[in-house]
């Protein structure tokens, strides 16, 4: 550094010098020195200061906030159909009967739910042994109305009503497949039907489904009830369409203990 530079700065900072020259040290200011804020360079402009909302006003906002978006929810269709819950649209009528003249005789006052299930297991069991003996059918329906206590049926008219249903099913559908107990999961449009389709009846581009009602009431009554389940009866086919790319030729309600099956569909 050059030598009048550094003699100049030692002058700057060492005080007053001999003889009486005055250092270039500036004067501290009187009064009380002012003090800067953070985040502002000292002598800069003053500044508003910036305040919080209130916690309260706060959280009174974001309550109405949830309260109106709960208020308003979307609307989503269930991402799964049970059939049994009967979500088709539409008008459904009875377009035809068969009525056996013949009914299931019962003894007392069974609890028609359990009837019903056990009915229905000897339905499944009998179609695949419809072809054996008698004696040999009677055995195995008897042992599932045992395993399900049920005694107020015989097992002579479960196996009539079986045979009056695998009858109509061979006159109505010549030559077509029967199976029972089928699982069905298919997708309709964003949705997925999943369910156990009773009787499906299948030939090489078409299907029929019946279904096992374990309905007791009076005639003046079939149709009615028979209306009940053809929402589900319509989901099944919908679903098996969908799967197969086969067309639907009817849709049935089998009533087993009344002796009748009622074809129902979309008017």
């Amino acid at each position: 550094r050059p030598a009048s530079t550094a003699s100049g700065l030692a002058a700057a900072t060492k005080g007053p010098r001999a003889g009486g020259v005055e250092a270039a040290v500036p004067e501290a200011p009187s009064g009380p020195v002012p003090t800067a804020r953070p985040g502002r360079l000292h002598g800069a402009p003053e500044q508003p200061a910036r305040t919080r909302p209130a916690a309260a006003t706060t959280a009174a906002t974001a309550s109405a906030s949830f309260e109106a978006a709960a208020a308003a929810p979307r609307a989503f269709a269930p991402l799964v159909i049970k059939p049994s819950a009967g979500t088709s649209i539409g008008t459904y009528d009875v377009r035809s009967t068969r009525d056996f003249d013949w009914r299931m005789p019962i003894k007392g006052q069974p609890d028609m739910q359990r009837l019903g299930e056990a009915v229905h297991s000897s339905f499944a069991c009998d179609a695949l042994n419809r072809n054996r003996q008698r004696d040999a059918r009677l055995a195995k329906v008897r042992a599932i109305l045992q395993r399900w206590s049920v005694f107020e049926v015989e097992a002579g008219d479960v196996l009539e009503a079986a045979d009056r249903l695998w009858a109509f099913v061979a006159a109505t559908f010549p030559g077509a497949e029967l199976r029972t107990e089928v699982p069905l999961a298919s997708r309709l449009g964003d949705q997925l039907v999943r369910g156990r389709i009773d009787v499906l009846v299948e030939g090489s581009d078409w299907f029929a489904i019946l279904d096992h009602k374990s309905f007791p009431g009076p005639r003046s009554t079939w149709r009615g009830k028979a209306l009940e389940f053809a929402p589900q009866l319509a989901t099944y086919a919908r679903g098996v369409e969908v799967a197969t790319g086969k067309s639907c030729r009817g849709t049935w309600i089998h009533m087993p203990v009344i002796g009748a099956l009622l074809e129902v569909g979309l008017r």
